[in-house]
């Protein structure tokens, strides 16, 4: 009675089970099949003791334990009868020993085959298992496909789900093309309504293979990702090579996102992260470096972009580059600063030589991440593959302190300086102006270039052209006239500049030239411009003996001002303390 309770509560346990619904109800299903196994549990060790008595006075029962604990002789003895008198439990363990051996008990596998084939003819599902088992490998019962094929049909009538999915497996091996097809819808009745995870893999390959239509679009993808959360090494393998045979970008991306998961991840099976590596082989193009770019695997995106750009990739380089400027790098943990620059800048360069968009940015960006000592420098050797166009943009975007021309000819500097002219700042033309006059000794170069600022309203490069004229003793007047201008444009220097000058012609020739008042208005402009020697120049010609106080009070205040400035030369500093002490005192 104890066993047919068991038999009956076991049934409506896996009939409730089997109606839990489909594969996304694989959790209550889970939940559901420990439910029932701590119930049956229970059931065994609480029920009324006349069924335990039962099940300790048993034969079979003490047989099957005496098996369990390795004790052969003992279960021998104890299973022999009731085998004999038709116990299908008895007959399966008894078939076993005969088959496999234990203890002193002799092989024969005539005997042992034929209690384990009535065991199963009495439904017995440990023999079941064990014919359908046995008969595919052919370890201990000859292998014989067709009749495991025929074993697993009578545990899955059972509604023994693996069972139904050991048996399709076995279907598919057959050339049979209709056999194959068999298998292929009972792998989709199994995971589809009954979410039987064991059929998910074998499903998929269906699918791939064109035996089975998919549902839907995707479901192959949906299918892995389900068996590669509960485990299944082989979706692992799978997933990677659907998405790397897939010609969608986004796909290829996936792909190799997870290849290097599976690579860098030593719990996997060696054979799959060998498949994880060669998948990583794969041709990528400056389509998936680009795809990449954003990822936060770093390492991943570095090896990526470097084989499209070993793969003929242009674009490449231009994200190579960006990655390597980039001040939270990763990749680059293993580097010094140095290596990390010269990196950055031999991809840019790179994507420059190509003309690829907004690489001049990047370069300039990287130039900046050197943190030269005195500012940038123009390395016009390094520029020497780029198109003029992207040197004048270059040119356009930021002033370099210094150029450097090591290796570079007057024939080259001739082409840029004519292309891009226009869009010089003035500190480069000023560089440019200096490379002629002090590299190749283009005096006359020098002088229009600065020049040619200066008209367009520069004010410091007009300065430097005044200077430039007073040291090739240009004529006084011209030289005058040049300071004039770059003080009209602001420049305070040129301003006081023009007050000596105008102020020696005057002294040398009277008003001969109408200088006076030249002077008297650089002085002005020069002070107004807050220029330090010109402002305490100015307040000793308004400080006379007749000075009112209200006039003596403005200007020493303006020459303490003047002094609180932190900026201020020595010299003037030193000029302005003395006119305190001499005339607001």
């Amino acid at each position: 009675m104890c066993g047919c309770l068991f038999d009956r509560l076991f049934s409506k346990g896996s009939q409730f089970f089997r109606s839990a619904g489909s594969q996304h109800n694989l959790k209550v299903k889970k939940l559901l099949k420990r439910s029932i196994v701590i119930g049956l549990t229970a059931l065994l060790l609480f029920s009324a003791s006349p069924c335990v008595a039962q099940l300790q006075s048993d034969p079979t029962s003490r047989g099957v334990a005496a098996f369990a604990a390795n004790n052969y002789n003992h279960a021998f003895r104890l299973l022999v009868k009731p085998a004999r008198s038709g116990d299908a439990a008895a007959q399966f363990f008894l078939g076993r020993m005969y088959l496999e051996g234990g203890g002193i008990i002799q092989i024969e596998k005539r005997k042992g085959y034929a209690y384990i084939k009535k065991s199963a003819a009495k439904g017995n599902i440990k023999a079941l298992w064990y014919l359908a088992r046995n008969h595919k490998t052919g370890r201990y019962i000859d292998k014989n496909i067709l009749v495991a094929i025929k074993s697993a049909n009578k545990l899955c009538q059972k509604a023994i789900l693996k069972a139904c999915t050991f048996e399709a497996n076995l279907l598919q091996q057959q050339p049979n093309t209709i056999a194959k097809r068999e298998a292929c819808q009972t792998f989709g009745k199994l995971y589809r309504k009954e979410g039987e995870i064991s059929a998910a893999i074998p499903l998929a390959k269906c699918i791939i293979a064109g035996n089975l239509p998919p549902q839907k679009i995707g479901e192959v993808e949906e299918i892995l990702k389900v068996a590669r959360e509960v485990g299944e090494p082989a979706a692992q393998k799978m997933l990677m090579k659907l998405y790397f045979d897939s010609k969608d970008v986004r796909k290829i991306v996936l792909g190799a996102k997870l290849a290097y998961q599976v690579k860098s991840n030593p719990k996997f099976d060696q054979s799959i992260r060998e498949a994880a590596t060669s998948h990583l082989e794969f041709m990528f193009q400056d389509a998936h470096c680009l795809a990449m770019e954003n990822l936060d695997n770093y390492l991943l995106v570095d090896q990526v972009c470097k084989k499209a750009i070993s793969g003929g990739g242009t674009k490449s380089n231009l994200v190579l580059a960006r990655l390597y400027s980039s001040g939270s790098l990763e990749v680059t943990h293993d580097l010094n600063a140095v290596e990390k620059y010269a990196l950055a800048e031999k991809y840019a360069l790179a994507a420059i030589k190509d003309n690829i968009r907004g690489a001049p940015e990047v370069l300039i960006k990287t130039w900046k991440m050197g943190k030269p000592v005195g500012g940038l420098t123009l390395p016009l050797k390094k520029l020497s593959t780029a198109e003029t166009g992207v040197i004048c943009q270059i040119l356009k975007i930021v002033t370099f302190n210094k150029i450097d021309t090591r290796n570079v000819n007057k024939k080259t500097i001739d082409g840029i300086t004519n292309s891009c002219q226009r869009v010089f700042p003035p500190g480069t033309i000023l560089k440019f102006a200096e490379v002629y006059r002090d590299k190749f000794g283009d005096v006359d170069r020098h002088r229009k270039l600065l020049q040619s600022s200066c008209r367009v309203g520069n004010p410091e490069n007009c300065f430097q052209l005044a200077l430039s004229d007073a040291n090739n003793g240009t004529e006084t007047s011209q030289l005058l006239s040049t300071f004039r201008e770059a003080a009209e444009l602001g420049h305070a220097e040129a301003a006081y500049q023009c007050h000596l000058l105008a102020s020696e012609i005057y002294n040398n020739f009277q008003d001969e030239y109408g200088t006076a008042d030249i002077a008297k208005n650089c002085l002005n402009r020069a002070v107004l411009l807050q220029h330090p020697q010109a402002t305490i120049t100015w307040a000793y010609d308004q400080l006379g003996w007749f000075t009112g106080d209200a006039k003596k009070r403005r200007v020493c205040r303006q020459i303490e001002n003047l002094i609180s400035r932190q900026k201020l030369g020595s010299s003037a500093l030193q000029s302005a303390r003395t006119f305190v002490e001499d005339k607001c005192s």
